[in-house]
Protein backbone atom coordinates (compact mmCIF):
# COMPACT_ATOMS: atom_id res chain seq x y z
CA UNK A 1 0.00 0.00 0.00
CA UNK A 2 1.05 3.33 -0.88
CA UNK A 3 2.13 5.64 2.09
CA UNK A 4 -0.27 8.25 2.70
CA UNK A 5 0.10 11.86 2.90
CA UNK A 6 -0.53 13.92 6.42
CA UNK A 7 -2.56 17.17 6.56
CA UNK A 8 -6.08 18.06 5.93
CA UNK A 9 -5.56 18.06 2.39
CA UNK A 10 -6.45 15.02 0.52
CA UNK A 11 -3.97 13.36 -1.71
CA UNK A 12 -7.36 12.24 -4.22
CA UNK A 13 -10.42 13.83 -5.11
CA UNK A 14 -13.27 11.40 -5.77
CA UNK A 15 -16.07 12.76 -7.81
CA UNK A 16 -19.54 10.73 -8.02
CA UNK A 17 -21.46 11.70 -10.68
CA UNK A 18 -25.18 11.13 -10.24
CA UNK A 19 -28.44 12.23 -12.20
CA UNK A 20 -31.83 10.89 -10.90
CA UNK A 21 -31.49 7.29 -10.88
CA UNK A 22 -30.42 6.28 -7.14
CA UNK A 23 -31.15 2.59 -7.33
CA UNK A 24 -27.04 1.77 -7.25
CA UNK A 25 -25.78 4.99 -5.69
CA UNK A 26 -25.39 3.83 -2.22
CA UNK A 27 -23.00 0.60 -3.44
CA UNK A 28 -21.20 2.74 -5.61
CA UNK A 29 -20.62 5.33 -2.82
CA UNK A 30 -19.92 2.57 -0.07
CA UNK A 31 -17.01 1.01 -2.77
CA UNK A 32 -15.68 4.30 -2.58
CA UNK A 33 -15.57 4.23 1.00
CA UNK A 34 -14.00 0.72 1.15
CA UNK A 35 -11.00 1.49 -0.30
CA UNK A 36 -7.59 0.49 1.08
CA UNK A 37 -5.66 4.18 0.33
CA UNK A 38 -7.73 6.38 2.41
CA UNK A 39 -6.22 10.12 1.73
CA UNK A 40 -8.89 11.39 -0.10
CA UNK A 41 -12.23 13.39 -0.16
CA UNK A 42 -15.34 12.05 -2.27
CA UNK A 43 -17.82 14.55 -3.30
CA UNK A 44 -20.93 13.45 -4.94
CA UNK A 45 -21.88 15.66 -7.58
CA UNK A 46 -25.91 15.55 -7.95
CA UNK A 47 -26.90 17.17 -10.96
CA UNK A 48 -31.08 16.60 -10.09
CA UNK A 49 -30.80 16.99 -6.02
CA UNK A 50 -32.54 14.56 -5.70
CA UNK A 51 -33.96 13.99 -1.95
CA UNK A 52 -33.03 10.10 -2.32
CA UNK A 53 -29.57 11.08 -4.14
CA UNK A 54 -29.28 13.59 -0.78
CA UNK A 55 -30.51 11.32 1.89
CA UNK A 56 -28.58 8.32 0.85
CA UNK A 57 -25.50 10.34 0.79
CA UNK A 58 -26.12 11.71 4.33
CA UNK A 59 -26.35 8.41 5.91
CA UNK A 60 -23.04 7.78 4.93
CA UNK A 61 -21.73 11.54 6.23
CA UNK A 62 -22.45 11.12 9.20
CA UNK A 63 -20.28 8.73 9.89
CA UNK A 64 -17.66 9.41 7.39
CA UNK A 65 -16.38 13.01 7.32
CA UNK A 66 -14.65 12.56 4.04
CA UNK A 67 -17.99 12.08 1.97
CA UNK A 68 -20.09 15.27 0.90
CA UNK A 69 -22.51 16.25 -0.92
CA UNK A 70 -22.75 18.84 -3.99
CA UNK A 71 -26.12 19.87 -5.62
CA UNK A 72 -26.42 22.00 -8.18
CA UNK A 73 -29.17 24.76 -7.90
CA UNK A 74 -30.85 23.43 -11.15
CA UNK A 75 -29.97 20.81 -13.68
CA UNK A 76 -26.92 22.11 -15.57
CA UNK A 77 -25.88 18.86 -17.86
CA UNK A 78 -22.82 16.39 -16.41
CA UNK A 79 -20.04 18.39 -17.82
CA UNK A 80 -20.96 21.81 -16.05
CA UNK A 81 -21.89 19.97 -12.80
CA UNK A 82 -18.44 18.05 -13.05
CA UNK A 83 -16.45 20.81 -14.32
CA UNK A 84 -17.90 22.58 -11.03
CA UNK A 85 -17.22 19.58 -8.80
CA UNK A 86 -13.41 19.64 -10.06
CA UNK A 87 -13.01 23.57 -9.06
CA UNK A 88 -13.93 22.77 -5.66
CA UNK A 89 -12.05 19.56 -5.22
CA UNK A 90 -9.08 19.71 -2.74
CA UNK A 91 -7.03 16.80 -4.02
CA UNK A 92 -3.94 16.54 -6.00
CA UNK A 93 -5.58 13.62 -8.16
CA UNK A 94 -8.88 13.48 -9.56
CA UNK A 95 -10.60 10.02 -9.68
CA UNK A 96 -14.21 10.03 -11.29
CA UNK A 97 -17.13 7.50 -10.97
CA UNK A 98 -20.56 6.84 -11.68
CA UNK A 99 -23.38 6.22 -9.63
CA UNK A 100 -23.85 2.44 -11.15
CA UNK A 101 -20.18 1.53 -11.23
CA UNK A 102 -18.35 -0.06 -8.70
CA UNK A 103 -14.69 0.19 -7.45
CA UNK A 104 -13.04 -3.20 -6.13
CA UNK A 105 -10.53 -1.88 -2.68
CA UNK A 106 -7.33 -1.40 -3.86
CA UNK A 107 -8.69 0.90 -6.83
CA UNK A 108 -7.16 3.97 -5.65
CA UNK A 109 -3.92 2.24 -3.65
CA UNK A 110 -3.29 0.89 -7.14
CA UNK A 111 -3.02 3.95 -9.42
CA UNK A 112 -2.15 6.64 -7.07
CA UNK A 113 1.13 5.06 -6.50
CA UNK A 114 2.38 5.53 -10.65
CA UNK A 115 1.41 9.52 -9.85
CA UNK A 116 3.31 9.57 -6.80
CA UNK A 117 6.28 7.95 -8.48
CA UNK A 118 6.69 9.88 -11.23
CA UNK A 119 5.57 13.49 -11.23
CA UNK A 120 5.73 13.81 -15.19
CA UNK A 121 2.69 11.46 -15.23
CA UNK A 122 -0.53 12.78 -15.95
CA UNK A 123 -2.84 9.44 -15.62
CA UNK A 124 -2.86 5.94 -14.51
CA UNK A 125 -5.59 3.66 -15.47
CA UNK A 126 -6.87 0.04 -14.90
CA UNK A 127 -8.40 -2.61 -16.83
CA UNK A 128 -12.47 -3.04 -15.39
CA UNK A 129 -15.01 -5.64 -15.32
CA UNK A 130 -18.46 -5.50 -17.06
CA UNK A 131 -21.39 -6.59 -14.93
CA UNK A 132 -25.33 -6.54 -15.04
CA UNK A 133 -28.19 -5.34 -13.33
CA UNK A 134 -27.98 -7.10 -10.57
CA UNK A 135 -23.94 -6.90 -10.33
CA UNK A 136 -23.28 -10.30 -11.58
CA UNK A 137 -19.88 -9.90 -13.53
CA UNK A 138 -20.01 -10.96 -17.91
CA UNK A 139 -16.89 -12.65 -17.97
CA UNK A 140 -17.45 -13.26 -21.76
CA UNK A 141 -18.11 -9.39 -22.04
CA UNK A 142 -15.63 -8.42 -19.76
CA UNK A 143 -12.94 -9.88 -21.98
CA UNK A 144 -14.28 -8.92 -25.49
CA UNK A 145 -14.27 -4.93 -24.38
CA UNK A 146 -10.50 -5.86 -22.69
CA UNK A 147 -9.51 -7.07 -25.92
CA UNK A 148 -11.54 -4.74 -28.11
CA UNK A 149 -9.31 -1.59 -26.65
CA UNK A 150 -6.18 -3.79 -26.62
CA UNK A 151 -5.73 -3.38 -22.88
CA UNK A 152 -5.76 -7.23 -22.45
CA UNK A 153 -2.44 -7.47 -24.12
CA UNK A 154 -1.14 -3.82 -22.82
CA UNK A 155 2.15 -4.01 -20.94
CA UNK A 156 2.18 -2.70 -17.13
CA UNK A 157 3.90 0.68 -17.09
CA UNK A 158 3.57 3.96 -19.73
CA UNK A 159 1.49 3.41 -22.81
CA UNK A 160 3.96 2.99 -26.28
CA UNK A 161 1.70 3.74 -29.02
CA UNK A 162 -0.33 6.86 -26.89
CA UNK A 163 -1.86 8.65 -29.73
CA UNK A 164 -3.43 5.35 -31.10
CA UNK A 165 -4.57 3.89 -27.80
CA UNK A 166 -6.35 6.86 -26.76
CA UNK A 167 -8.25 7.99 -30.27
CA UNK A 168 -8.22 5.11 -32.08
CA UNK A 169 -8.73 2.52 -29.32
CA UNK A 170 -10.44 4.60 -26.62
CA UNK A 171 -8.51 2.64 -24.33
CA UNK A 172 -8.52 4.85 -20.94
CA UNK A 173 -11.68 4.76 -19.25
CA UNK A 174 -11.49 8.10 -17.09
CA UNK A 175 -15.30 7.91 -15.59
CA UNK A 176 -14.38 4.05 -14.42
CA UNK A 177 -11.07 2.85 -13.69
CA UNK A 178 -8.44 5.78 -14.10
CA UNK A 179 -7.05 8.67 -12.19
CA UNK A 180 -5.45 11.77 -13.62
CA UNK A 181 -3.61 14.87 -12.25
CA UNK A 182 -6.14 17.61 -11.57
CA UNK A 183 -3.49 20.60 -12.99
CA UNK A 184 -3.22 18.24 -16.40
CA UNK A 185 -6.47 19.07 -17.71
CA UNK A 186 -7.57 22.63 -19.22
CA UNK A 187 -10.60 22.90 -17.75
CA UNK A 188 -11.39 25.76 -19.97
CA UNK A 189 -11.83 23.25 -22.61
CA UNK A 190 -14.27 20.70 -21.11
CA UNK A 191 -17.50 22.10 -22.14
CA UNK A 192 -20.98 21.44 -22.44
CA UNK A 193 -20.87 20.53 -26.59
CA UNK A 194 -19.58 17.43 -25.64
CA UNK A 195 -21.81 16.26 -22.92
CA UNK A 196 -21.78 12.33 -22.29
CA UNK A 197 -18.41 11.46 -23.69
CA UNK A 198 -16.64 14.47 -21.46
CA UNK A 199 -14.54 11.08 -20.37
CA UNK A 200 -13.11 10.34 -23.64
CA UNK A 201 -12.48 14.18 -24.67
CA UNK A 202 -10.91 14.14 -21.12
CA UNK A 203 -8.68 11.23 -22.59
CA UNK A 204 -7.78 12.99 -25.53
CA UNK A 205 -6.17 16.17 -23.48
CA UNK A 206 -4.67 14.28 -21.12
CA UNK A 207 -2.86 12.19 -24.17
CA UNK A 208 -1.73 15.84 -25.90
CA UNK A 209 -0.04 16.92 -23.11
CA UNK A 210 2.59 14.08 -24.22
CA UNK A 211 3.59 13.26 -20.63
CA UNK A 212 3.71 9.58 -19.40
CA UNK A 213 0.00 7.41 -18.97
CA UNK A 214 0.57 4.61 -16.63
CA UNK A 215 -1.33 1.13 -16.89
CA UNK A 216 -1.66 -0.84 -14.46
CA UNK A 217 -3.03 -4.83 -15.73
CA UNK A 218 -5.65 -5.56 -13.48
CA UNK A 219 -9.27 -5.45 -13.53
CA UNK A 220 -9.97 -2.84 -10.60
CA UNK A 221 -13.74 -1.86 -11.14
CA UNK A 222 -16.81 -2.64 -12.80
CA UNK A 223 -18.82 -1.10 -15.19
CA UNK A 224 -22.46 -1.96 -15.21
CA UNK A 225 -24.62 -2.82 -18.22
CA UNK A 226 -28.14 -2.02 -17.18
CA UNK A 227 -31.63 -0.44 -19.42
CA UNK A 228 -31.15 2.77 -17.75
CA UNK A 229 -27.82 4.11 -18.60
CA UNK A 230 -27.52 6.84 -20.49
CA UNK A 231 -25.20 5.14 -23.66
CA UNK A 232 -28.59 3.78 -24.75
CA UNK A 233 -30.78 6.49 -24.67
CA UNK A 234 -31.60 7.88 -28.08
CA UNK A 235 -32.13 11.50 -28.88
CA UNK A 236 -32.13 14.03 -32.10
CA UNK A 237 -28.78 15.42 -30.85
CA UNK A 238 -26.88 12.02 -29.18
CA UNK A 239 -23.93 12.18 -31.06
CA UNK A 240 -23.20 15.80 -31.75
CA UNK A 241 -20.51 15.74 -28.76
CA UNK A 242 -18.37 13.30 -31.22
CA UNK A 243 -18.79 15.67 -33.97
CA UNK A 244 -17.61 18.21 -31.68
CA UNK A 245 -14.75 16.25 -30.27
CA UNK A 246 -13.74 15.04 -33.35
CA UNK A 247 -13.81 18.54 -35.14
CA UNK A 248 -12.14 20.02 -32.29
CA UNK A 249 -9.20 17.36 -32.91
CA UNK A 250 -8.68 18.05 -36.54
CA UNK A 251 -8.63 22.20 -36.06
CA UNK A 252 -6.21 21.86 -32.68
CA UNK A 253 -4.18 19.21 -34.83
CA UNK A 254 -3.06 17.40 -31.10
CA UNK A 255 -2.47 13.97 -33.31
CA UNK A 256 -1.15 14.78 -36.62
CA UNK A 257 -0.19 11.41 -36.73
CA UNK A 258 -3.33 10.00 -36.21
CA UNK A 259 -5.57 12.83 -38.68
CA UNK A 260 -7.00 9.56 -40.69
CA UNK A 261 -8.09 8.04 -38.29
CA UNK A 262 -10.08 11.25 -36.65
CA UNK A 263 -11.05 11.98 -39.87
CA UNK A 264 -12.60 8.44 -40.52
CA UNK A 265 -13.77 8.90 -36.97
CA UNK A 266 -15.82 12.77 -37.64
CA UNK A 267 -17.27 11.08 -40.83
CA UNK A 268 -18.73 7.92 -38.81
CA UNK A 269 -19.65 10.14 -36.18
CA UNK A 270 -21.65 12.72 -38.90
CA UNK A 271 -23.24 9.71 -40.39
CA UNK A 272 -24.91 8.77 -36.42
CA UNK A 273 -25.60 12.32 -36.23
CA UNK A 274 -27.58 12.41 -39.28
CA UNK A 275 -29.38 8.92 -38.65
CA UNK A 276 -30.56 10.27 -35.34
CA UNK A 277 -31.80 13.46 -37.15
CA UNK A 278 -33.37 11.58 -39.72
CA UNK A 279 -35.21 9.11 -37.13
CA UNK A 280 -36.41 12.44 -35.19
CA UNK A 281 -37.28 14.40 -38.87
CA UNK A 282 -35.35 17.03 -38.36
CA UNK A 283 -34.98 16.25 -42.88
CA UNK A 284 -32.71 19.84 -43.29
CA UNK A 285 -30.17 19.42 -40.67
CA UNK A 286 -29.79 15.03 -41.05
CA UNK A 287 -29.33 16.23 -45.09
CA UNK A 288 -26.55 18.43 -43.90
CA UNK A 289 -25.17 15.90 -41.78
CA UNK A 290 -25.04 13.63 -44.11
CA UNK A 291 -23.29 15.37 -47.00
CA UNK A 292 -20.48 16.26 -44.32
CA UNK A 293 -20.35 12.65 -43.94
CA UNK A 294 -19.95 11.52 -47.26
CA UNK A 295 -17.67 14.63 -48.26
CA UNK A 296 -15.47 13.21 -45.62
CA UNK A 297 -15.38 9.71 -46.13
CA UNK A 298 -17.35 8.66 -49.44
CA UNK A 299 -19.28 6.09 -47.96
CA UNK A 300 -22.44 4.94 -50.09
CA UNK A 301 -24.25 4.87 -46.41
CA UNK A 302 -23.81 8.61 -46.08
CA UNK A 303 -25.10 9.21 -49.65
CA UNK A 304 -27.58 7.43 -49.58
CA UNK A 305 -28.72 8.40 -46.04
CA UNK A 306 -28.86 12.31 -48.25
CA UNK A 307 -30.98 10.72 -50.62
CA UNK A 308 -33.27 9.18 -48.22
CA UNK A 309 -34.19 12.88 -46.68
CA UNK A 310 -36.18 13.31 -50.00
CA UNK A 311 -38.11 10.28 -49.68
CA UNK A 312 -40.62 8.28 -47.53
CA UNK A 313 -39.62 6.00 -45.18
CA UNK A 314 -40.47 2.70 -46.65
CA UNK A 315 -38.68 3.01 -49.73
CA UNK A 316 -35.64 5.03 -47.57
CA UNK A 317 -35.14 1.64 -45.11
CA UNK A 318 -35.20 -0.49 -48.77
CA UNK A 319 -32.27 2.11 -49.89
CA UNK A 320 -30.38 1.41 -46.67
CA UNK A 321 -30.96 -2.47 -47.21
CA UNK A 322 -29.96 -2.70 -50.60
CA UNK A 323 -26.91 -0.10 -49.61
CA UNK A 324 -25.84 -2.87 -46.76
CA UNK A 325 -25.70 -5.91 -48.79
CA UNK A 326 -23.45 -4.21 -51.67
CA UNK A 327 -21.11 -3.20 -49.09
CA UNK A 328 -21.54 -6.84 -47.07
CA UNK A 329 -20.56 -7.88 -50.69
CA UNK A 330 -17.51 -5.57 -50.82
CA UNK A 331 -16.30 -6.26 -47.62
CA UNK A 332 -16.02 -10.39 -48.21
CA UNK A 333 -14.66 -9.40 -51.58
CA UNK A 334 -11.65 -7.64 -49.96
CA UNK A 335 -11.06 -9.79 -47.03
CA UNK A 336 -10.85 -12.62 -49.85
CA UNK A 337 -7.98 -10.65 -51.33
CA UNK A 338 -6.45 -10.23 -48.14
CA UNK A 339 -6.24 -13.89 -47.08
CA UNK A 340 -4.49 -15.20 -50.11
CA UNK A 341 -1.25 -16.09 -50.33
CA UNK A 342 1.18 -14.07 -51.61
Amino acid sequence: MQKEKSGTRPRISVILTVYKRTEYLGGALDSVLAQSFSDYEVIVADDSGTAAAREIVASRARVDQRVHYRANPATVGIVLSLVGTVKEARGDFIAILNDDDYWEMDFLSELVGPLIADASCVAAFADHWVMDETGRIDIAQSNTWSANTSRSTLPAGPVREQAEFTIAKAGIPVATSAMFRKNAVDWSLVVPEVSGAYDYWISCLLGASGRPIYYVPKRLARYRVHAAMESLRRSHDKAENLVYIFTKLRQQNWFPEMDTVIRAKLAEALLLAARDKLHFGHFQASRRLFCRSFLLDFRPMALAGAIGTFIPGTLRKKLWTFIRAVGARLNQKSAGRSVRPR
